[in-house]
């Protein structure tokens, strides 16, 4: 029957040796491991039970501490665990248990995602559910949170953040025409570049791209009428 040979406390970390080279590690908020002292004898099966459920304890910490910061989808919280050298059963356990406390609520992850994206880094209704599915979010779920997107008005608002950075000088003969074209389609390119990196459609990006740049009157002519123009 193994026995404890030494109980060291460092920091957060509880380490306890046994003579037969056994060793126990945990966080010092795990109850149990206070109750083990040197010279106590531990029955095998009690001592795997002690280290399932210590491996559980410091999953559940590591999982509460992550969604202290943001909502996460559980294959993200699994696949965080696996790196930390959790192993399979005692994620999957800890997953399940933390989702029968409320804990765990993809729908809310999935939302938070959204919500972020068109408030950070607007892009298209379809990039945004790939990008949760990719994150593991059902796609029933993934369908439901961005059934709202306007793809138009999110093309639009990048579009017009764009353009404001374009600055010209009114137009007052030909050499301002052609500084305003030149800057049409460098704006064009740049922009409807991003727009399509974005996941949005080709005319949606066309549309966007003409409400942005919106010229005064006297200039209507740099823009191309082509409505089968080719963004590049």
């Amino acid at each position: 029957m193994p026995q404890v040979v030494a109980v060291l406390r460092k920091g957060r970390a509880v380490h306890v040796t046994f003579d037969d080279g056994s060793e126990l590690r945990c966080d010092r908020d795990f109850l149990p491991a206070h109750r083990l002292t040197v010279g106590q004898q531990i029955e095998p099966v009690f001592l795997d039970r002690l280290a399932r459920q210590a491996g559980r304890h410091d999953a559940e910490r590591l999982v509460l501490r992550w969604l202290a910061n943001r909502p996460r989808s559980r294959v993200d919280l699994q696949r965080r665990l696996r790196n930390k050298g959790v192993t399979r059963e005692v994620a999957d356990d800890t997953l399940s248990h933390l989702a029968q406390q409320g804990y765990l609520d993809d729908h809310a992850f999935a939302s938070a995602w959204v919500e972020s994206r068109l408030r950070a880094q607007p892009r298209s209704q379809r990039m945004i559910r790939s990008e949760l599915r990719s994150q593991g979010v059902d796609s029933g779920i993934a369908e439901e949170v961005t059934r709202d997107i306007d793809d138009d008005a999110a093309a639009l608002a990048i579009a017009v953040g764009q353009r404001a950075r374009v600055r010209l000088a009114p137009v007052n003969d030909d050499a301002d025409r052609e500084d305003w074209g030149e800057a049409w389609e460098a704006f064009r390119k740049r922009t409807g570049g991003l727009l399509l990196r974005r996941g949005f459609a080709s005319g949606t990006t066309q549309r966007a791209l003409r409400a942005a740049w919106a010229p005064p009157a006297p200039i209507l002519h740099v823009v191309p009428s082509d409505p089968t123009i080719t963004l590049v």
